[in-house]
């Protein structure tokens, strides 16, 4: 097979034509790679930006909750008795909010530990979380709310509890006072 000089000048300016082009092709991916590069810095500093803002914000949350905390009289003491007494099922900062909101809703220190080992058992028995169970029984206990309580496995009649309370206070329900009744519905719920 005979070949011809142009065939192989055009051959060989062909294979210069294809190797500029090539070489423009990877010049084009070098570039490419580093905007790749500089536009992922980029968002992994957005992203620990965002992250420290969140951090910031989560920080100065927990500072409000332990000044409420100390502002109610809360205790480390208190907060500890009820991280032992749920088992460490429930973070120190979450037992300081949850008692925050016992308070706001009328619920002493004395009481919410007694709450505290109602909603572990019924976490327990219902494969609950403990922290909703805890958020539940308070509320519940607070609102003299039998629905939220059904849902914790308590079935408490107020009737039943002012009738049982006034019967050892030597009075009628009649004569319970709202704090009385209030003590009645309480001593249903822990019992």
């Amino acid at each position: 097979m005979a070949v011809n000089r142009e065939e192989i000048i055009i051959d060989v300016d062909g294979a210069r034509e294809a190797e500029r082009d090539l070489d423009g092709v990877g010049k084009s991916f070098d570039g490419l790679t580093k905007n790749i590069a500089s536009a992922a810095a980029g968002f992994l500093t957005f992203g620990a930006a965002l992250k420290a803002v969140e951090l910031a914000k989560a920080g100065a949350q927990l500072e409000q909750v332990d000044a409420a905390f100390a502002r109610l009289g809360g205790t480390t003491e208190q907060v500890d008795a009820t991280f032992q007494a749920l088992g460490g099922t429930v973070d120190r900062d979450t037992i300081k909010r949850l008692t925050n909101t016992a308070r706001a809703l009328g619920i002493t220190g004395n009481q919410f530990q007694q709450l505290s080992k109602v909603a572990l058992a019924s976490s327990k028995a219902l494969g609950r979380d403990v922290t909703e169970s805890l958020k539940d029984v308070i509320t519940g206990t607070a609102r003299f709310s039998r629905e939220i309580l059904d849902n914790l496995g308590l079935w408490v009649s107020v009737g039943e509890a002012n009738a049982a309370y006034a019967k050892s206070l030597g009075k009628t329900t009649a004569q319970l006072t709202n704090a009385e009744k209030k003590q009645a519905f309480f001593n249903a719920v822990v019992a």
